[in-house]
């Protein structure tokens, strides 16, 4: 394996847990606003934090709020899986060919 296509799957790695992570805290958000814990209120701010600028900018380009739920978890849930599934597959499977 080449300095090149280690690079390449060291990318692939670090961007398959970005997305993992991503999909461990839009779920944690989801509950959190279901139910009320006021005792974790300084983690629930930090998932806030780290999720509203991905679920953001979703709600904005599909004005969904007309039916009285959110959908951007969602979106981002299959948005998060496509970039899984292609970009980082694919950034796998070019390391493995170079």
């Amino acid at each position: 394996m080449g300095f090149l296509a280690g690079f390449i799957r060291i990318i692939a790695g670090l961007l398959n847990i970005v997305v993992k992570i991503l999909y461990f805290l839009i779920i944690a958000r989801v509950i959190f606003s279901w139910i009320n814990l006021y005792a974790l209120e300084p983690l629930i701010e930090v998932v806030y934090r780290i999720t509203e600028p991905v679920l953001r900018p979703l709600r904005i380009v599909f004005r969904i709020s007309n039916i009285g739920i959110d959908l951007s978890p969602l979106i981002a849930f299959i948005l998060l899986f496509l970039i899984e599934r292609f970009i980082i597959n694919g950034l796998y499977t070019l390391s493995a060919r170079l």
